[in-house]
């Protein structure tokens, strides 16, 4: 999936969870701004480590660096478990966003599905 749609479906349980964000029209609706109007910030926890741990808290999703696998595993309670390799990103903190975006853009996958 395209992060583009990983960050959209991420939002979206975000926003359901209660983080105040905003679609704007100039952007697609790919990023998210937290404040209203043009001074607001891009909203990307795939590269933002406070956008990514405010989501983790927002969605209950819990988190695991594994050193030996050198994956992070990011799981929340409705039984999703994902599982992201440092080989797949430049960093364990890469890694540890990305999973932490996939965990929340299946909250939000579910979210669809259901209405």
């Amino acid at each position: 999936m395209p992060d583009q749609q990983l960050l959209h479906l991420a939002a979206e349980a975000a926003m359901r969870a209660g983080l105040k964000l905003e679609c704007p029209d100039e952007l697609d609706g790919v990023y998210v701004s937290r404040c209203s109007g043009r001074n607001g910030y891009t909203w990307n926890p795939l590269e933002d480590d406070g956008d990514a741990l405010r989501l983790a808290v927002e969605l209950g999703v819990k988190l695991r660096w594994h050193p030996v696998l050198r994956q992070a595993l990011a799981w929340i309670p409705i039984d999703i478990e994902i599982r992201v390799g440092i080989e797949d990103c430049q960093s364990a903190g890469a890694a540890t966003r990305r999973a932490i975006v996939l965990a929340a853009a299946e909250i939000g996958k579910s979210m669809q599905e259901k209405h």
